[in-house]
């Protein structure tokens, strides 16, 4: 086990290194932002974590006009990965300036899977969605990824349909 984990840093290191090279040499403004592996939803059993992230296509950085997402599953203590049926979804939200309240200007439907882990670390579904820079109409503005994750509430007999979960933000991201 110490040498898959010995393995996985040493990758996450090197992967590390190639973004700062890639990425350094394109100027001071990054093209995305996210949130990694919040937590949204934690009892005792469950502990749901989600990444909620949006970039915009921006001349010599890797980058599109994606907003993305995915959930993880662990015990309650956030650490061990459990196996269950989860689902994630996504809206992509513009900030805007007259009414101070975020908009939703295009969505996902929801994407199902199992979590888990393997070599890689732990895994679930996710989904990305391609807004097109300005979803909600022309002009710059701030956009962000709402990511819901939730997981099919194994306790409820009777009705498969009962999901429990919750929301993470990516953080605003300035599109021009």
């Amino acid at each position: 086990m110490r040498v898959i984990q010995r393995v996985r840093r040493v990758a996450a290191v090197a992967l590390a290194a190639l973004v700062a090279v890639v990425a350094l040499p394109a100027g001071p403004a990054r093209a995305w932002t996210w949130q990694y592996r919040v937590v949204v939803f934690q009892s005792s059993l469950y502990c749901i974590k989600a990444d909620a992230g949006i970039d915009h296509w921006q001349p010599g950085v890797f980058s599109g006009n994606l907003a993305y997402v995915n959930t993880y599953v662990f015990m309650g203590d956030c650490v061990t990965v459990r196996v269950l049926e989860a689902r994630v979804s996504l809206q992509v939200q513009k900030f805007d300036e007259a009414t101070g309240k975020w908009r939703t200007c295009k969505s996902s439907d929801y994407v199902y899977g199992m979590t888990g882990s393997d070599v890689w670390g732990p895994y679930g579904p996710g989904t990305a969605v391609n807004y097109g820079g300005s979803a909600c109409g022309p002009g710059a503005g701030w956009y962000r990824t709402k990511a819901r994750a939730e997981i099919r509430n194994p306790f409820v007999i009777g009705n498969p349909d009962v999901w429990m979960g919750g929301a993470a933000y990516s953080g605003e991201e300035w599109v021009p």
